[in-house]
């Protein structure tokens, strides 16, 4: 590498200088059409009507009834005194006629069935159904919410607690929208050598990591024959290309916003994140003192770009 173009590199990492890579034509992105369901992300009535059942079946209790449906279940006597438990619906093997004729019995009711390989005469005594708890303050009390003691108030609660969620889910989902079109129909223009030299420095980087992390590097995708260093390397190195031109993108929407990751953020980062997380970091070996490298810079201001870019949901009136 020239003298020249390690000391633009340097200045590229540190964030404060445009790339020889630029963006000709950032594509209006806010122009996009959003689908329409995109925007409907506000929690409905429906939903939480929907919730509220939901809580009302999980505390269902069985409550004596006069005649059978589908899904009660029935506590028969038979002719010689003994207990016969049918269950209709859920066609048992040997039940399957036995819970067919019980539907429409009624409690104190004989009748005639096929149980097994046997004629049997069953008499009613008992039948129980499944029945979902009322929807009312007992129910809601159930819940344990704090503060939430009727449906009304649950009501509130339900809306609170999904809406944020649902809303981030949305503008996610718009963004991804913008991103795909800023993809589409920007014009950039590629500068060969700074591709070429990034995409070198990231290579080795992975390659590095792979390596550090246990993996053998030489081991090929496809077949058999262990890969050279030297292939193995250019495989890592070839691999990044398809992912410049999304990081001239980053860097453009940021710089355009006033955005600038700057290797002093980076490095409170890592000191706060070491600070944090320091018995786990020791533990596997890596050294906590040692100083935030060139190539390290370079892969955090990446990541810090794609977040600040992927966050175009933020000029949304989602």
């Amino acid at each position: 590498m020239l003298p020249q173009d390690k000391v633009r590199w340097e200045h590229l990492r540190k964030g404060v200088v445009q790339m020889e890579s630029i963006v000709a034509k950032l594509y209006d992105y806010l122009s996009t059409d959003i689908p329409e369901e995109l925007r409907r992300w506000h929690v409905t009535e429906e939903e939480v009507d929907e919730a509220l059942a939901l809580l009302g079946r999980e505390h269902a209790a069985q409550n004596p009834v006069e005649q059978a449906e589908v899904g009660d279940s029935l506590r028969c006597r038979d002719s010689e005194g003994r207990t016969v438990l049918l269950y209709p619906g859920r066609k048992l093997p040997g039940a399957e006629e036995a819970e067919q004729s019980a539907v429409g019995r009624r409690v104190g009711e004989t009748f005639s069935c096929r149980l097994g390989e046997t004629e049997a005469a069953l008499t009613v005594e008992e039948i129980l159904r499944l029945e979902p708890h009322p929807v009312d303050g007992a129910l809601v009390r159930l819940a344990g919410i704090a503060g939430v003691d009727t449906p009304e108030e649950y009501r509130v609660w339900y809306v609170q607690e999904n809406g944020p969620e649902k809303r981030l889910k949305a503008a996610q989902n718009i963004a991804r929208q913008f991103w795909e079109a800023i993809q589409e129909h920007s014009e950039l223009s590629i500068d060969q050598a700074e591709r070429d030299r990034w995409c070198g420095v990231r290579g080795k980087m992975m390659y590095d990591m792979d390596v550090e992390n246990g993996r053998d590097p030489h081991i090929p995708d496809e077949g058999t024959e262990l890969l050279s260093d030297e292939e193995a390397l250019a495989q890592y190195v070839d691999y990044q290309e398809q992912f410049y031109r999304d990081y001239v993108l980053f860097r453009h929407i940021s710089y355009q916003d006033g955005y600038v990751y700057t290797r002093e953020m980076c490095e409170k980062e890592m000191a706060e994140y070491k600070a944090s997380h320091r018995e786990q970091l020791e533990a596997m070996g890596y050294d906590v003192n040692r100083a935030l490298t060139d190539d390290e810079f370079l892969m955090r201001s990446e990541h810090a770009y794609m977040e600040y870019a992927f966050g175009l949901d933020r000029k949304s009136d989602v």
